[in-house]
């Protein structure tokens, strides 16, 4: 990935280096960009039918249903709640000490990417939505939110870093019947 950014970006400053003569290079990577996120937003549509067989399948084959469930919202309520303190507390406090400005008008204004990102658990799937929340409505620069928001969607994974966390001391749970805090800490 990172070979992949290396190489976009010496292409990106070389391609903007000759203007006017790498028109056709530029009009080439908008017009692939709409067509690849235009293939993202459909594919996007039919996931929940795969992801729901794969859970029924899953959920078949348990014997113990009411222990399985209740470890399993108790799953879901850690991660909802490192989420939301993360969401709620820690993005708008860097917000506001970075740009002095109402960090809950900003996470307003781009909450359709917000819930697109939840529903699909996809940064790729939210570039689309972001760069029109970003540009439209916040103003930002073009030439910014080009580079910086699929540098980020590919780069900074917060989100996943506490689900993989939570994850990680689930299946220890799951596996070992419990484990001590030390260990929990030592996998966050």
């Amino acid at each position: 990935m990172n070979g992949l950014i290396a190489i976009c970006t010496v292409l990106g400053v070389a391609t903007n280096s000759v203007k006017e003569k790498a028109d056709v290079v530029l009009r080439f990577f908008f017009g692939f960009t709409e067509i690849v996120f235009v293939i993202m937003r459909k594919i996007f549509w039919f996931a929940p039918i795969g992801i729901g067989s794969l859970i029924a399948s899953s959920i078949a084959g348990i014997t113990d249903i009411t222990e399985a469930f209740s470890r399993l919202g108790l799953f879901v309520l850690t991660i909802l709640v490192g989420l939301l303190i993360y969401s709620l507390i820690v993005l708008p406090l860097i917000i506001f000490v970075l740009t002095r400005r109402n960090p809950f008008a900003f996470i307003i204004s781009i909450v359709r990417a917000c819930l697109m990102a939840f529903a699909t658990t996809s940064s790729a799937a939210v570039i689309p939505d972001m760069l029109i929340a970003c540009e439209e409505n916040n103003h930002i620069d073009k030439r910014v939110t080009r580079f910086v928001i699929p540098l980020c969607a590919t780069l900074n994974r917060d989100g996943s870093a506490i689900y993989v966390a939570c994850s990680a001391v689930f299946v220890g749970q799951m596996m070992f019947g419990s484990i001590s805090v030390t260990e929990a800490f030592t996998i966050c």
